[in-house]
């Protein structure tokens, strides 16, 4: 299958794996094994975790989402779809153009109950900062939105099944980052997560992390054929 990297997320022409519990368990062990060699520089230790990992997973929550849930999750998307098109063929010499496009959406239970909660990623074709994580929670039979989270950077989310949270990992004109998505108090909320390398300070290990770290285990972002996938709400 040919890959296609949206902005904000990754299209669902990659296919996307449907986790198991072992495999679940084993994406997130995978991740915190990530996450804490990353906070320590060890950039070797966490490329390797990285490498064994899925390359796109998505969460179980995602096909556990009840009809009165799909239905509104549904509504949400399309209603973004109908503000700013999900249709990336545009004409760049009209300067009246909508410059913002939806650039898909994913599914991931941030806070760990079993639940999905949607993330709705615009992105500004011009401005600075571009993508928008659009942040909902299914609660009282409708969809809630609880964080609209503005990003400098060009980065992806990341799955981390049956866990609380959602990570965030972005290279992006020399700027690295990678920070954890939590709800806390009923908002949605990116916590940075730090590292040795981020101030540039030591050649060789941003040399590393710029051109040979990556992180594995993306969400899909449901866009397939320059347009958003919906089925999934089906």
């Amino acid at each position: 299958m040919k890959k296609q990297l949206t902005m904000g997320l990754v299209s669902v022409m990659m296919v996307a794996s449907s986790l198991s519990g072992v495999q679940a368990k084993s994406t997130a062990q995978l991740m915190d094994a990530f996450v804490s060699a990353y906070k320590k520089g060890n950039y070797k230790k966490a490329k390797a975790a990285s490498n064994k990992m899925k390359k796109v997973v998505e969460e179980p929550c995602a096909y556990k989402m009840s009809k009165p849930m799909k239905k509104a999750y549904k509504a949400v998307v399309q209603s973004y779809i109908n503000r700013y098109s999900d249709n990336w063929n545009y004409d760049r010499n009209d300067n009246n153009a909508q410059t913002t496009r939806v650039d898909g959406y994913a599914l991931s239970d941030v806070d760990g109950d079993g639940k999905a909660e949607l993330f709705v990623v615009t992105m500004d074709l011009f401005a600075r900062p571009s993508t928008v994580y659009n942040v909902y929670t299914f609660k009282n039979n409708k969809a809630v939105r609880i964080g609209k989270n503005m990003e400098m950077l060009d980065g992806s989310l990341h799955a981390y099944p049956n866990k609380k949270g959602v990570y965030f990992f972005a290279q992006d004109h020399g700027v690295l980052q990678l920070s954890k998505g939590v709800i806390k108090k009923g908002r949605f909320k990116w916590q940075t997560i730090k590292s040795p390398a981020e101030d540039g300070g030591n050649p060789k290990l941003y040399d590393l992390f710029m051109h040979e770290l990556s992180l594995y285990a993306y969400l899909p972002g449901h866009f397939e054929k320059n347009h958003v996938d919906l089925s999934l709400f089906k």
